[in-house]
């Protein structure tokens, strides 16, 4: 936060969407080769793929401090 200022504001998490969406694929793309355990590999598994990143999805200060709420699309092809 700046001086006087306890907490961030709405324009540090704009600011950082771009570089938070690339962290959060890279992660996600790790995750589905290394983690056979992960939710992920379970949907990668039975034929989703990986679509995308959902910036500040989840909004609960838990997940707003973990992973700024970055949540992954998962997508099955249609059929």
């Amino acid at each position: 936060p700046r001086p006087g200022h306890s907490v961030l504001g709405q324009g540090t998490f704009k600011a950082g969407r771009a570089g938070m969406e690339q962290l959060a694929m890279a992660y996600a793309t790790t995750e589905l080769r290394a983690n056979q355990d992960s939710a992920m590999c379970m949907y990668a598994d039975a034929g989703a793929e990986l679509q995308g990143i959902n910036y500040m999805h989840a909004t609960d200060p838990d997940a707003l401090s973990d992973c700024a709420g970055c949540t992954v699309v998962m997508q099955f092809p249609s059929l």
